[in-house]
């Protein structure tokens, strides 16, 4: 992506890095998607951030050093179930929960 939209963050830093400069933010919170994680529909205060970050993992989820990093720092878990689904179904099913927000 060379020229990404405006509403898009491109950052070469590590995961941990990532996370830091997210958190640094004001009024900012980062979720991490994991089946195991309270169903996101059920988040409260979800729309009330100027800025949500979402964490999605590959097919295989993420390592136990990244998940233990995510426990350090406190990321909350959320989830659409137990079935799992491709990374752009994710995408696009954060997008539809904003959207059921705004109304």
């Amino acid at each position: 992506m060379n020229n990404p939209p405006g509403f898009v963050q491109l950052s070469h830093a590590g995961v941990e890095q990532a996370i830091r400069d997210s958190m640094s933010l004001a009024d900012s919170a980062i979720w991490l998607l994991d089946a195991e994680g309270m169903p996101l529909s059920e988040v409260p205060n979800l729309g009330m951030k100027t800025q949500n970050s979402f964490m999605l993992g590959d097919h295989r989820g993420f390592d136990r050093k990244t998940r233990q990093m995510t426990d350090e720092y406190g990321i909350r878990r959320i989830s659409f179930g137990k079935t799992s689904y491709l990374g752009s179904h994710c995408v696009a099913a954060v997008i539809s929960e904003y959207e059921r927000m705004d109304r």
